[in-house]
């Protein structure tokens, strides 16, 4: 069975971004924790609002 687009968007981003969030927390503790985690944790809010922001944007306006 095919999956709805919408679906398969979501799983997508969601799959995406976590691999995305886990390497950048993976890299944090190689780097010994060296960068503070209020920047860290700022930097996963800015790319991942943004991009979800931009998604349900694009979803929104006519084909």
């Amino acid at each position: 069975m095919k999956q709805h687009p919408d679906k398969e968007v979501e799983e997508a981003v969601a799959d995406f971004l976590g691999g995305a969030l886990v390497m950048q927390i993976e890299q944090w503790l190689t780097d010994e924790l060296t960068t503070n985690q209020a920047v860290l944790m700022r930097r996963a809010e800015i790319v991942m609002a943004g991009t979800v922001h931009r998604i349900i944007r694009r979803k929104r306006q006519p084909s």
